[in-house]
């Protein structure tokens, strides 16, 4: 909440030409709440209404003024709005400081089109929001889902995994009690539907997140209707709704289907007497409609409600201001700069998911160079392993080749001594020749062998200066691999005054003709359709965890009026059909 501290004083008076000071006025402290602050000013005696709410206004730097009013408690504890015209204190309860809100008064037909600037736009959705957790505003578990979404997207941006792990919205307070009290559904179970519709926001600034947040929000039943009690001719209970399109009439158990319906462009005037109101229509031939309202504290506020919307009804359908003109011609200007930067932002997006692309082609490549790499290592070490066992076969066939050539030695030593002897016995010389001759041919054949091996060796010790040429050549190749793998990517991206028994509106002199769309407004964006088709999946999804025993009245209405196909709009083009004769009768009787 912000603290902004601001105070109305008077001018000095002048006496003679000369500055006269005086006693210095007594202030009174007030604290004013607004959807998103609250705010302290320091008022006078004399401050009207009026001047505390230009004071909000210049302090906030709201433009679009007309949707909003202040409004206080009075003694019953019942909110009254605050008359303008009128001293601030002569109205509110004098319990420092003065409690008052700067809130929403009246509603726009459109959200989209006519809230205009974001001030507005955030207060609105605030607002709406609040009405909904509070469980003011009735909303099908569905809706409340996708709007739970679009409040993420409006407060945190895009969907993050890192920002959004699981658990993180436990103390976020994103659906209704009655919802979740509703359904056999885990926190959890809620978190991981709200997060798949919050994934699909991506690339919505804030702005259009909050508008679309609204336009959702204006197709539910109970949205922008001030309902009163009040009594038929016949003493039946009633609601009574006012809204930005007309006067709606409702039966005593059902706020969200209106029974008739009279647009403010069939309205000629509405005027009370005590507890009686009475209005009249464009048609000469109806009779005017008459009913009793049950908390007479109201009825200036009733009174109050018709005379706005009806003028905001008009100021619809005329052309507009030059403020306003100004206003939407710097929400174009805001939006092209929105999607200019969503265009660079996409770009970038893109831009990222193809460096990453290109890191994940190299990263394998990579790998596999390093797996080859290993294959070969594996096969050089397999190599000179081969190369050592080879190597020692050799030495161990030079020792027994040398060992046999010194028997050979031995041998033509004792061939020589047998030599000598030669006068000895002829078989004794001959088995001597033999032995020799055995023992040479013995010493021939191992240094054959010994001459394989060497030969085996050195075919090994090529195998393995080849095995490393290769690995030589795998390490250079690597080391030439992009600078993209260090992960470095630059991803910045650009972001009446009336009487207290009686009172009279009349409408008869003012422009009501008209009663077609205030104008020829956009289709609405194909993202809609999405949003639609994901209210319908999660509505499925939901279906078999109902709990039937928690079914309120209004779930109860809202489930007949989908079997029958009727929408919103559908039953106010409905009850609003006929004449207005007919349509006041059809009040009378019930």
């Amino acid at each position: 909440n912000q603290s902004i501290n601001q105070s109305i004083r008077q001018p000095h008076t002048q006496h003679n030409g000369r500055m006269l000071k005086g006693k210095p006025k007594r202030t009174y402290a007030v604290e004013v709440t607004t959807p998103d602050a609250c705010l302290n000013f320091a008022i006078d005696s004399k401050t009207t209404g009026e001047q505390l709410f230009q004071l909000i206004v210049k302090t906030t730097g709201l433009r679009e003024i007309w949707f909003f009013d202040l409004q206080y408690k009075n003694q019953n504890e019942n909110y009254i709005w605050l008359k303008r015209h009128r001293k601030v204190l002569s109205q509110v309860p004098h319990v420092q400081p003065f409690q008052l809100q700067f809130t929403i008064k009246y509603f726009p037909e459109d959200v989209a089109y006519e809230l205009i600037e974001p001030s507005t736009q955030t207060l609105f959705f605030l607002y709406v929001q609040k009405q909904i957790l509070d469980e003011e505003l009735w909303c099908k578990a569905e809706h409340c889902v996708v709007l739970a979404s679009l409040a993420l997207q409006t407060n945190y941006g895009d969907y993050d995994p890192e920002l959004s792990a699981p658990g993180f919205t436990d103390d976020l307070q994103l659906l209704p009690r009655r919802i979740i009290n509703q359904y056999q559904m885990t926190p959890s179970m809620w978190e991981e539907k709200i997060v798949d519709c919050y994934k699909r926001n991506t690339n919505l600034f804030p702005e259009e997140a909050m508008v679309k947040y609204l336009t959702l929000a204006q197709d539910l039943e109970m949205y922008g209707v001030s309902y009163f009690s009040i009594k038929n001719k016949k003493g039946t209970v009633l609601w009574l709704g006012v809204d930005a399109l007309g006067l709606n009439i409702y039966k005593s158990n059902d706020k969200l289907t209106p029974s008739i319906s009279f647009p403010w462009g069939e309205i000629k005037t509405v005027e009370y007497n005590d507890k009686k109101f009475v209005i009249k229509a464009m048609d000469k031939q109806a009779l005017d409609l008459v009913f009793f309202s049950i908390h007479p504290e109201v009825n200036k506020t009733i009174l109050q409600l018709c005379i706005g919307n009806h003028e905001l009804y008009l100021k619809r359908r005329g052309p507009d201001s030059m403020e306003v003109q100004q206003m939407r011609a710097e929400a174009d200007d805001r939006r092209s700069r929105m999607n200019k930067d969503r265009e660079k932002l996409l770009k970038e997006i893109q831009q990222r998911k193809k460096t990453e692309r290109e890191k994940e082609k190299i990263a394998l490549k990579l790998k596999r160079t390093e797996k080859r790499m290993q294959q070969t290592e594996k096969s050089l070490s397999q190599a000179e392993s081969a190369a050592d066992i080879l190597s020692k076969q050799v030495e161990r066939a030079e020792v027994e080749t040398g060992s046999l050539l010194r028997q050979s030695e031995e041998a033509r030593d004792l061939l020589q001594q047998l030599l000598q002897e030669k006068k000895q016995n002829e078989e004794q010389k001959r088995f001597l020749r033999e032995r020799m001759e055995n023992a040479v041919l013995a010493a021939t054949e191992q240094k054959d062998i010994t001459e394989d091996l060497r030969r085996e060796l050195a075919r090994a010790q090529l195998a393995e200066r080849e095995a490393k040429r290769e690995l030589e050549r795998q390490s250079q190749l690597t080391s030439r691999a992009p600078s993209v793998l260090d992960g470095s990517f630059d991803d910045t991206a650009s972001r009446g005054s009336t009487d207290d028994q009686e009172a009279r509106i009349d409408f008869e002199f003012m422009d009501t003709s008209s009663s077609s769309p205030m104008h020829n407004h956009q289709d609405k964006p194909q993202s809609d359709r999405t949003l639609s088709q994901s209210i319908k999946d999660i509505g499925a999804d939901l279906s078999d965890r109902m709990i039937v025993d928690a079914m309120t009245n209004e779930d109860k209405i809202k489930e007949q009026n989908e079997a029958s196909g009727e929408t919103k709009y559908d039953t106010l083009t409905r009850i609003s059909s006929g004449s207005a004769k007919s349509r006041i009768s059809f009040f009378e009787e019930l």
